[in-house]
């Protein structure tokens, strides 16, 4: 949360300065030539681009690094409960909600190779 935080005021900061970028070339292309203004815009309107692509690319990156933070919780959740599960005689742990999923199971019920063996076959 901190991390959007600074990158949404680091945005805004950007966005407020090249606004005022933007209206000071406005008002100096009042007294330029036709072509010099048209130059002039398209350097600006370039400039807005390149500074909305890195912004694009940053939020990006900082959307990956949360991905993977929580990733991380998601696997030290697993092993927390996979440990509870073993260390207190657990035959399964199920998940509450809509989906119920089985979140510890011990191997000995296991029957993933069982069930390829079968399937398999059926091939």
């Amino acid at each position: 949360a901190e991390k959007k935080k600074v990158f949404d005021q680091k945005r805004d900061s950007i966005s407020r300065v090249f606004q005022m970028e933007a209206q000071a070339v406005e008002a100096q292309i009042q007294s330029m030539s036709q072509n010099k203004a048209q130059e002039t815009y398209a350097a600006l309107q370039q400039k807005g681009q390149q500074i909305g692509q890195q912004l694009q690319q940053q939020e990006q990156q900082m959307q990956l690094m949360g991905q993977a933070d929580m990733d991380s919780v998601v696997e030290k959740v697993k092993r927390e409960i996979t440990a509870f599960g073993k260390a207190n005689g657990y035959t399964y742990i199920l998940g509450g909600g809509e989906g119920g999923s089985v979140l510890y199971g011990a191997e000995s019920k296991d029957l993933t190779d069982e069930i390829l063996k079968v399937l398999n076959k059926e091939e």
